[in-house]
C-alpha cells in the first residue's frame, strides 16, 4: 500500500482518526522527553512540527524550551481535530496550520522537526520536502528528522 493510499485509510473516519492519534500520542509519551532533550534546541525560536498532528511532541518541546514557539502543521482533518483537544498552560506557545507539506507552502522557521515522516516516503518525496526545507528555513536553521532504526542484529 503506498503513502497516499495508507493515510486515506486512516484519515477515513473520525474513529480512525482517533485511534491514529493516540497511538502516536502514546509513542511520545513515552519516549517525546527524551528525545527532545537529546539535543540543545534552545536557539532555535520558531519552530513547525510537521506531521506534528495532536502536538504531542510540540508540547514536550515547549516544556523543555519555554522560549520557543511551536507551530504543528498537519492536514486539515487533524488539525481540527487537534484544535477539540484540551490544551495545557502552554497552548499559548503552540499553534495549529493546516496544510500538506508536499502541496502546500511551508513558512519560514528557524527548525522543523519530521518526527517519523521521512519512512513513510520513497526517496523522491523526502528529497522533494528535504529542498523545500532547506529553501525555507532561516539562516543558522536547521531540520531534525526523528526515526526509528533497526538494529542488523
Amino acid at each position: 500500500m503506498l503513502p497516499n493510499s495508507c493515510f486515506e485509510a486512516v484519515y477515513r473516519t473520525e474513529e480512525e482518526v482517533q485511534r491514529f492519534s493516540d497511538a502516536m500520542d502514546d509513542a511520545w509519551n513515552v519516549h517525546g522527553r527524551e528525545v527532545m532533550s537529546a539535543f540543545n534546541l534552545s536557539h532555535f525560536p520558531l519552530i513547525y512540527d510537521l506531521g506534528g498532528g495532536s502536538g504531542a511532541l510540540a508540547k514536550e518541546c515547549v516544556s523543555l524550551y519555554p522560549n520557543c514557539m511551536v507551530t504543528v502543521f498537519d492536514l486539515p482533518k487533524v488539525v481540527e481535530r487537534a484544535k477539540k483537544q484540551p490544551m495545557s498552560s502552554d497552548k499559548r506557545q503552540i499553534t495549529f496550520q493546516e496544510g500538506d507539506f508536499f502541496k502546500d507552502p511551508v513558512p519560514e522557521a528557524d527548525l522543523y522537526i519530521l518526527a517519523r515522516i521521512l519512512h513513510d516516503w520513497e526517496d523522491e518525496k523526502c528529497v522533494q520536502l528535504l529542498t523545500k526545507l532547506h529553501q525555507v528555513c532561516r539562516p543558522g536553521g536547521g531540520v531534525l528528522v526523528i526515526e526509528m532504526l533497526l538494529n542488523e542484529d
